[in-house]
């Protein structure tokens, strides 16, 4: 399964993807990040186990590793063939902004890294192991959409959310725009918006996540909203909520099958 969070810069969603490593933990389910998913999905097809066998044990991370890294940039160029109007509609989306060309090929290089997560992982990964994503394809919507000087387009937003993958859960961080500004800034990120283009900035991103949680639960998404405005404490208790909710057919399932064994 692959968990999505989308948020607005600053909105925590890193100090909640490692709470969600603790829940899923504490409901008998594996969080794995996309290093390890893409180790453990390669051995489960025939080209991981040939390494295994013949690679020498100490050796065998390193060359999984590398091996798994190429596969994953093939599974790009599959990803971009079987979704080409998703593909072609964010290229040319980016590619049309002002953003310098430094920032534009970051922001491609990640979206294609988020693509081929879809296409290797999607059907590789088992019922009880989550690939938790703090930013997926959903969240690259705040870097193709927004900028600090022109409103949300919700005609492009749309149509580029009815082309993506489905995640089989997303996650909305709502944080105050003013916490999530002070966080930005004590980080030094960001640094492309001068002080005064900012707040606009951030404004525009959230409004942006307005859009897109309005579109996702129009598709059908399962989704939810978790409010995080610094008590970690009280996020923490709705995320295991969400979390227990969505995934108890999965665990009772698991445990079913451990009680078996």
């Amino acid at each position: 399964m692959i968990i999505e969070f989308v948020g607005p810069p600053g909105a925590g969603k890193s100090e909640l993807v490692s709470i969600t490593n603790m829940i899923l933990s504490d409901l008998d389910l594996y969080a794995v990040s996309p290093y390890r998913a893409r180790i453990l999905c390669l051995k489960r097809v025939p080209l991981g186990r040939l390494i295994e066998i013949i690679t020498p044990q100490k050796w065998q991370e390193r060359v999984l590793s590398a091996v798994s890294r190429r596969l994953l940039m093939l599974h790009r160029l599959y990803f971009a063939l079987l979704n080409q109007a998703l593909v072609r509609h964010a290229v040319c989306l980016l590619f049309t902004s002002k953003l310098s060309f430094k920032e534009k090929r970051t922001i491609l290089g990640y979206f294609l890294m988020d693509c081929s997560f879809y296409q290797f992982f999607k059907d590789r990964l088992r019922p009880d192991e989550a690939l938790i994503l703090s930013e997926g394809l959903v969240h690259r919507i705040t870097s193709l959409y927004t900028s600090a000087q022109e409103e949300p387009q919700p005609h492009e937003i749309l149509k580029y959310i009815k082309l993506l993958p489905q995640a089989d859960l997303l996650i909305c961080v709502n944080t105050a725009i003013d916490i999530c500004v002070n966080r930005v800034i004590s980080r030094g990120k960001y640094r492309r918006y001068l002080d005064e283009e900012l707040i606009p900035y951030m404004r525009n991103c959230a409004k942006t996540i307005e859009i897109v949680l309005q579109g996702i639960k129009e598709q059908g998404w399962s989704c939810a909203v978790v409010n995080n405005n610094g008590k970690l404490d009280e996020s923490a208790v709705v995320l295991h909520d969400i979390l227990t909710k969505r995934f108890s057919r999965e665990v009772e399932k698991k445990r079913s099958l451990d009680f078996t064994v």
